[in-house]
């Protein structure tokens, strides 16, 4: 036990962009678990948002205080499309906290996001969008499938309005 917890540690000291604390799981649980999380990142940064949506299980769900929740893939896919249709995104992320049960594990992370209007891009009144950056903590329910694999089963956004810049 002793070993397992001291390659977990080893894992996350070696992964910069991850966790503070990790609870339960093994080396190779997290790093799966980072490898998702920057998956997710890249597909994000990259507009792509058929990769954003590969990155969820079928029947997940994503919560933001913006909108109503989005069910299932082709729902969250959707979520994301406006925003990705007007703005290029830089998102960086800093996990905080990982905790794994079993098949499902769960992450409190801080997201600085950074949106730029992409030329030409007009926003819902037709004029030109502002950039924007926003500081977010979210709370990520990550599902292990039969294949090993995480995906994220339940994404919770809190981006409170002080936070907003």
């Amino acid at each position: 036990m002793r070993l397992i917890v001291l390659c977990a540690a080893i894992a996350v000291l070696s992964m910069p962009a991850f966790a503070q604390t990790v609870t339960g799981g093994t080396a190779e649980d997290i790093k799966l678990l980072s490898a998702r999380k920057q998956a997710m990142i890249d597909a994000y940064n990259k507009t792509d948002i058929d990769g954003v949506a590969a990155n969820y299980t079928e029947d997940a769900w994503h919560v933001s205080p913006r909108r109503s929740a989005a069910v299932g893939r082709a729902a969250i896919a959707a979520y994301f499309e406006p925003a990705m249709r007007v703005y290029l995104m830089d998102s960086q992320s800093k996990v905080l906290n990982v905790d794994i049960s079993g098949d499902t594990a769960t992450m409190i992370s801080e997201n600085e996001l950074k949106g730029s209007p992409r030329p030409g891009a007009k926003g819902r009144d037709g004029a030109a969008p502002p950039p924007f950056v926003e500081r977010r903590t979210n709370l990520t329910v990550f599902k292990k499938q039969a294949d090993g694999r995480w995906l994220i089963h339940r994404f919770f956004d809190t981006t409170p309005p002080e936070m907003k810049q």
